[in-house]
């Protein structure tokens, strides 16, 4: 009597075959994904300092010429429309310039209220975003992140004002910063706001977070494609939503710190 032929114990099921191809094609997609930004990385960083130079330049003489211009005068409003063109412009280089540097976190304990405290100050520097409510839902009160603090504030700062922006239209408004406990021991940080959302199609939302994308709703600069860039250097990942009551959300998911 034969036994019956035994199948291959050691080739891969079909399940774990088709795993196995989908980890190979998104391996191969972040690496393409990876080299991309380096480029554009690297074109930033001299189209920034091309453009750095010529640009202080244009502020001093305009700053200069202002004074001898009479106060209310035409002239004296067109050279404060240039200073705040100029100023905009540089604050859109200095994006260019965090963009385009390797993101290499020095992780230390940090209280999150500290880094709190840095976001809601974007809600106080800009006139447009007085009238947004802030409200805050910890639920892992007196417990630090394991971040770069310089670094995750600024990811703040930069998730915070794209919230207001979207708001700024708006008679009312309200930012809402929910922090709670993952499954894994790590953190997850939403930024809610009460603005028109996201895009419904999950891949123009993920597309949002590409260096000046110019989608039909928000983003379109380097604000969320930074904010990607170093949540993704702290071993997380970040996704935009759209909430059930309307309004967006962003959410970065951080793992359990070293």
């Amino acid at each position: 009597m034969h036994d019956a032929p035994h199948p291959d114990d050691s080739a891969p099921s079909p399940n774990a075959s088709e795993r196995l191809a989908e980890r190979t094609q998104e391996l191969e997609r972040r690496l393409r994904e990876t080299e991309r930004l380096s480029t554009i990385g690297e074109l930033a960083a001299r189209i920034a300092h091309e453009i750095r130079n010529p640009l202080a330049g244009i502020a001093g003489a305009v700053q200069v010429l202002a004074r001898d211009f009479p106060p209310g005068s035409r002239k004296a409003a067109t050279a404060r429309e240039i200073l705040r063109e100029v100023k905009r412009l540089d604050a859109f280089i200095r994006e260019l310039l965090v963009f385009a540097r390797p993101v290499r976190p020095v992780r230390k304990p940090v209280p999150f209220e500290t880094l709190l405290e840095r976001a809601r100050s974007v809600l106080d520097e800009q006139p447009a975003f007085r009238h947004i409510a802030w409200t805050v839902d910890d639920r892992l009160a007196g417990r630090p992140l394991d971040v770069d603090p310089e670094l995750c504030a600024s990811v703040l700062r930069l998730l915070v004002r794209n919230a207001a922006q979207s708001q700024a239209r708006q008679t009312e408004g309200r930012i809402g910063i929910v922090r709670e406990a993952r499954p894994d021991g790590g953190q997850r940080i939403c930024i809610e706001d009460d603005g028109p959302g996201f895009p419904e199609d999950p891949t123009e939302r993920e597309r949002l977070f590409e260096p000046l994308h110019a989608g039909r709703s928000r983003g379109g600069g380097l604000g969320l494609a930074i904010a990607r860039k170093i949540v993704q250097g702290h071993g997380g990942c970040i996704e935009a939503r759209n909430r059930a009551g309307g309004g967006g959300q962003i959410c970065i998911e951080l793992p359990p710190g070293r």
